[in-house]
């Protein structure tokens, strides 16, 4: 969700404000600051793109164990299904190098483009904060930051997402 919360202009007021004029970023200041973060949080991308398929969960099927052949062993069925997950993971421990080139090669490719979109907006955001001698407060910050937000300074997807739940 703190990815929507990453304008500029909004961030450069909230910092200023936030420092009590101790920084006073401007708007491009905010945006090449911005961009050297999300360059600096480039591994995090890749990795947590390795995360998402490495750390799926891997779960015994219970319905093959519990729905089993007549006359079928109940702990034979069930060492055969820990063994199926055992297999699944032993598997992507194998294959834990390819994955990263993967990843990396999927982050590249989609960097131009999306790469703000591609990182934890909280981690994006300490990171700014950390530059102007301040941190990033999860629940206090994003609703300020939200809170001196621009209309015209809010992506139209989260726009549209909020028309939606208020109909």
């Amino acid at each position: 969700m703190e990815n929507y919360l990453l304008s500029p202009a909004a961030l450069a007021r909230y910092i200023t404000a936030k420092s009590e004029g101790a920084a006073s970023p401007s708007e491009s200041e905010l945006e090449s600051s911005l961009d050297e973060v999300c360059q600096e949080l480039f591994q995090t991308a890749v990795e947590r793109r390795v995360l998402k398929h490495a750390c799926r969960p891997v779960i015994p099927k219970r319905e093959k164990v519990l729905r089993r052949d007549e006359g079928a062993d109940f702990e034979t069925t069930l060492k055969a299904q820990l063994d199926e997950s055992l297999k699944e993971l032993q598997e992507v421990a194998a294959s834990l190098t390819d994955l990263v080139a993967s990843a990396k090669e999927s982050v590249l490719s989609e960097w131009d483009s999306r790469r703000s979109e591609m990182i934890p907006g909280d981690e994006i955001l300490d990171s700014l904060f950390k530059r102007y001698g301040l941190r990033f407060n999860k629940r206090r910050d994003s609703l300020e930051i939200a809170s001196v937000m621009q209309p015209e300074e809010i992506p139209d997807e989260l726009k549209r997402i909020l028309n939606e739940l208020v109909r």
